[in-house]
């Protein structure tokens, strides 16, 4: 590999991070079109995304076993769904000519910019719930964890994009779950985005 790429993918591989850090996203979002525009074959910009979000999201999920917000039961109800369909997606994402999957993938970013938008309207109706004293949620919680982590899972291996672009939306907006966000102000959140 040409040294040049070596210094584009630590550069990109830290802004990833630094987005995961502060917006809930970055992994595929930033590495899958950067690894593109680096000229990997679509279909392996998605493939070394996944890895990488694994080794990332791992490191993620012992902060937060160890600060004891994981519930292994819920947290099952996501995983399994989510492991199976992607299985589906990567042999969806091999089917698909290149073109076909980065429109796919460009459809899904501007999808989540949409969600984005929704994710705040949604945050906001729970808060004034809240005040209410009112649980906010959509039908059966098992359900809606199950459709959760089915089509984040078919997302992931279709495109190689990680939960804070599908799975902390569909939460929010299925489960009533507010998204637990890192120590910054929301103000600050808002201006980065």
């Amino acid at each position: 590999m040409i040294p040049t790429n070596l210094l584009i993918l630590g550069l990109g591989g830290l802004c990833s991070g630094i987005l995961a850090g502060f917006l809930g996203i970055g992994g595929g979002t930033v590495m899958v079109p950067l690894l593109v525009a680096l000229g990997y074959q679509p279909i392996q910009a998605v493939a070394t995304s996944a890895l990488a979000i694994t080794i990332t999201a791992s490191s993620g999920t012992l902060q937060n076993w160890r600060m004891g917000y994981i519930k292994p039961q819920k947290v099952l109800l996501l995983a399994l769904p989510a492991l199976f369909a992607a299985q589906v997606g990567v042999y969806l994402a091999e089917q698909f000519s290149s073109t076909l999957l980065l429109l796919g993938f460009g459809l899904l970013m501007l999808i989540n910019i949409y969600l984005f938008e929704l994710r705040k309207r949604v945050i906001a109706k729970q808060k004034n719930a809240e005040n209410n004293s009112e649980k906010q949620q959509w039908g059966n919680p098992t359900i809606a964890r199950i459709i959760t982590g089915g089509t984040g899972g078919l997302l992931a291996g279709l495109f190689g994009v990680g939960g804070g672009v599908i799975m902390v939306p569909l939460q929010i907006l299925l489960l009533g779950k507010r998204k637990r966000l890192p120590p910054i102000s929301q103000e600050r959140r808002n201006n980065i985005s």
